[in-house]
């Protein structure tokens, strides 16, 4: 390439982000929803309250905080509480339940009593009532889970240890 006069470089100071991992993938939600790209954060969204963002019209009787994105058709049930997060179309955040700083995919659904923090969630696997999820990992707490294990005894739903140890190549 050299030789043949391809090779370049260009020096911008557009925002860029490697979201190879899943903890980067969060931050480049997060920094969309801050606004440190240009806004709407999704093509046709509006502005609800805030820093509140939605498509189309989202049922949203629970509390939102921070800034977040909600998909069309998503539910955030009444006192449910969703803080800084992207709550993708179809997706349900039902009664007592809590998300913080999170991404739940489209379709996805957690469970009442159940709590979400830094995490991704999938729409394969549901939370069970009070399930928890935090740093990107699932735990189960008392009564219920995050869905029936896969063969390496975690949630395909959630974004686990393994799943961070292949995005880095890992085994």
């Amino acid at each position: 390439m050299v030789r043949d006069g391809g090779l370049f470089a260009l020096s911008d100071d557009a925002y860029w982000l490697d979201t190879g991992t899943p903890a980067a993938f969060l931050r480049a939600n997060q920094d969309i929803l801050e606004g440190k790209r240009s806004l709407p954060p999704s093509p046709g969204a509006h502005l609800v309250s805030g820093e509140i963002w939605a498509s189309g019209e989202p049922v949203l009787a629970g509390q939102l905080s921070g800034a977040c994105w909600i998909g069309e058709g998503a539910v955030i049930a009444e006192t449910a509480v969703v803080e800084r997060s992207v709550i993708g179309p179809g997706s349900v955040v039902e009664a007592g339940a809590t998300v913080t700083g999170s991404i739940l995919l489209e379709g996805s659904r957690v469970a009442q009593k159940s709590s979400v923090e830094n995490s991704i969630l999938g729409p394969v696997r549901r939370s069970g009532s009070g399930a928890r999820s935090t740093d990107l990992g699932a735990r189960q707490r008392g009564h219920g889970g995050l869905g029936q294990p896969d063969r390496r005894g975690e949630d395909p739903g959630v974004m686990g240890a393994s799943d961070r140890r292949h995005a880095r190549g890992g085994r």
